[in-house]
């Protein structure tokens, strides 16, 4: 039975993907469910990517953020340049959700102590969870796949955004003092790639969305609710929104709450 539902993985992810389309269709423009491919099967992949945005009008794509853990290709390998590329073609946003490495590995598992009780376990499984999500923006930044595909963009989904201005400014020094010789092939500096292909969402935190979206770039932040998840702001989303963003201007909540996602997204407002 294992084997059989194996085998017809990529046909499920097509049902899952019919139904989402007519959740799409039917929400009247207000719910865009991103599509879901069968990555192990590069061949049905690049045809399910062409059928979810050319038939279904799907607008974006939920992607493993570590091939390599299941016993593929890592993303920076020959494997998965067409993967590559038609995202380039398609302009289709790429999201990467924390704890998509599967592989066995788990921060809830491998991060506490085993000594801690299970909501401690939890609680801080869940701390360190959201910087699982530095190892696939540093790669990222490093790989040179923004020189080849210009049009990539990238979602680090529910991973936060406080620590990202550590990331690049690490990024930054380690290229000057690592790579010498490697770094010479890369055209543009980490903070450069970063701003023009990758984005990042929050929802909770105060003092990041409040202080820092200057440095992270006031273009490369989305809003996330997070429900129905127990971290979820729901019902004070909206105490939670005009209390840490109340000092920004009018300008930069409207595109940190609206334009950032439209744009992104192709979403019409």
């Amino acid at each position: 039975m294992r084997d059989a539902v194996a085998a017809d993985l990529p046909g499920i992810l097509a049902i899952y993907n019919d139904a989402v389309a007519e959740w799409q269709a039917e929400s009247g423009g207000r719910l865009f469910p991103q599509a879901l491919l069968p990555f192990w099967d590069l061949e049905a992949t690049l045809k399910e990517m062409r059928r979810c945005v050319e038939e279904l009008k799907l607008k974006g794509f939920t992607i493993t953020d570590t091939p390599e853990r299941v016993g593929l290709p890592d993303y920076g390998t020959p494997h998965w340049e067409p993967f590559w590329e038609l995202a380039n073609d398609l302009r289709a946003p790429l999201n990467f959700h924390i704890g998509s490495a599967g592989g066995g590995f788990s921060p809830f598992v491998d991060s506490p102590w085993p000594s801690m009780g299970p909501e401690r376990k939890m609680a801080i499984g869940a701390t360190c969870i959201y910087l699982d999500n530095a190892r696939m923006i540093s790669n990222l930044l490093f790989s040179g796949l923004f020189d080849r595909y210009p049009n990539l963009k990238l979602v680090s989904v529910e991973s936060g955004i406080g620590w990202i201005p550590f990331v690049i400014e690490a990024a930054e020094y380690q290229l000057d003092e690592m790579c010498p010789t490697e770094g010479k092939a890369l055209q543009r500096r980490p903070t450069e790639y970063f701003r023009d292909h990758i984005y990042a969402c929050f929802w909770f935190e105060d003092y990041g969305p409040r202080v820092m979206m200057d440095k992270i770039g006031v273009g490369n932040i989305l809003f996330e609710t997070d429900f129905p998840h127990p971290t979820c702001l729901y019902p004070k989303s909206q105490d939670h929104l005009a209390n840490i963003l109340a000092d920004l201007s009018e300008e930069t909540r409207r595109r940190v709450l609206q334009q950032n996602a439209s744009e992104l997204y192709c979403i019409p407002v």
